[in-house]
């Protein structure tokens, strides 16, 4: 009974490396290969914000949440822009977000929007919250100068 038992528990330990390994993620953005761009709104913060590359694609992921934490419900949606290194636009899309309590008074959002192919290198991932329906010119709003803007590696 115990060569069984231990047949069995080599057997599992050997599956749980093979699934482990299957479904690894790459940090784009850790390797220097996409840079991304977090744009400062008050009161929601887009925070955790990631741009992973598996087996299927691309996933930028993230979360949502109030700078100080009320009891409203979040809402609106994350502008995603992604730019090519000459300054073309290869991407915009409003992703929506997910929200869940935490606690009584605290709501967060998760996100996470799939893109099928690897951006070019050098590419910059630009995103911001934003609470109301678009206008003609809200996602052009997103690359103005005067939006206080905050790289990847601060706001981990």
């Amino acid at each position: 009974m115990k060569p069984n038992l231990a047949l069995l528990a080599t057997l599992l330990v050997a599956s749980l490396i093979s699934f482990g390994c299957a479904s690894t993620r790459t940090n784009l953005v850790e390797i220097g290969k996409v840079d991304l761009v977090v744009v400062e709104t008050t009161p929601v913060k887009i925070t955790r914000a990631k741009v992973l590359h598996d087996e299927s694609g691309v996933v930028i992921t993230g979360k949502v949440a109030r700078e100080r934490q009320r009891a409203y419900w979040l809402r609106g949606h994350v502008d995603l822009r992604m730019t090519s290194p000459d300054g073309d636009v290869l991407l915009e899309e409003s992703v929506r977000f997910h929200r869940r309590r935490l606690t009584r008074h605290t709501w967060e959002g998760t996100f996470a929007h799939r893109i099928g192919s690897i951006p070019p290198p050098g590419t910059t991932v630009r995103l911001a919250h934003h609470e109301g329906p678009h206008s003609a010119n809200t996602l052009t709003d997103l690359s103005s100068s005067s939006a206080a803007l905050r790289r990847s590696d601060s706001h981990e």
